[in-house]
C-alpha cells in the first residue's frame, strides 16, 4: 500500500487546477488536423466531503471552448472515483504522498468539423 497523501481530497481538490497542453490524433484519426494546442482549467463544486461535481473547461487554441461537469466520489481514503457522461467507465485517481496516480481512462469525442474537399462543376 501507498503513503497517503497529507492532503485530504477536499484539501487537495479545493483550489483550481489548470495547465496547457497538446491534443494529437491517433492513428484512426490521423485524416483529423493536428496537433492542436488547448488549455485545461477544472474547478470543483462540494457537495459533501466524499462527493463533489467537477467543472472542466477545454479552451483550443483557435478559440472553441468545451465545458463538461463530472461527479467525483470518494471510494477509500487514497481512491477517488470520476464519473463523466462523455467517459465510458469513468476512471480513479489514487492519492500518494507525493501527488497522484491517474488510472487510464477512455473519452467520447464529439466528431470534430472536417473539411470536405470542393468539386467543380462542369
Amino acid at each position: 500500500m501507498t503513503e497517503l497523501s497529507p492532503l485530504r481530497p477536499r484539501e487537495f481538490f479545493a483550489q483550481n487546477w489548470s495547465g496547457e497542453g497538446e491534443w494529437t490524433p491517433r492513428r484512426a484519426l490521423r485524416r483529423l488536423p493536428g496537433p492542436r494546442r488547448l488549455r485545461f482549467e477544472t474547478s470543483t463544486t462540494w457537495l459533501t466531503d466524499e462527493l463533489w461535481v467537477v467543472h472542466d473547461t477545454t479552451t483550443w487554441e483557435d478559440g472553441g471552448v468545451e465545458r463538461r461537469d463530472g461527479i467525483a466520489t470518494l471510494i477509500a481514503p487514497d481512491r477517488i472515483r470520476f464519473t463523466y457522461d462523455d467517459m465510458p467507465g469513468g476512471t480513479e485517481i489514487t492519492l500518494r504522498a507525493d501527488g497522484f496516480d491517474l488510472a487510464p481512462y477512455t473519452m467520447l469525442i464529439a466528431r470534430p468539423p472536417l473539411p470536405v474537399p470542393q468539386s467543380r462543376g462542369r
